[in-house]
């Protein structure tokens, strides 16, 4: 079993209007990285490099998690006013990113 769906990677890199190079430039991580994780060729990605990838997106950290695993509509860099979903069973909570993230300076 995947921790995330390449599928939905991509989908969300292309809802964002972004190439593979430019998420890779974006979130401080390799384009073999970029390329591998919509291949499903790493199926358990570092969490640093999920915490890079929500950041670039403009979305905390479980909203991400959320949307790579989840087959509802993606969530929008705004948020939909709900709160960010609840970690698994057994999983740690990861620190919420949303400071940072929903700064308007950020490019």
């Amino acid at each position: 079993m995947t921790c995330i769906d390449p599928t939905r990677l991509r989908q969300l890199r292309e809802d964002a209007g972004l190439t593979q190079l430019e998420l890779a430039a974006g979130a401080g991580v390799s384009l073999r990285t970029v390329t591998a994780l919509e291949r499903g060729e790493v199926t358990h990605p570092q969490t640093i490099t999920l915490l890079r990838l929500a950041d670039t997106f403009r979305l905390d950290y479980p909203a991400l998690f959320a949307a790579l695993r989840d087959p509802e509509p993606l969530p929008t860099p705004e948020g939909d006013g709900e709160p960010p979903p609840q970690p698994l069973p057994g999983e740690p909570e990861a620190p919420r990113r949303t400071a940072y993230a929903n700064r308007k300076d950020r490019p």
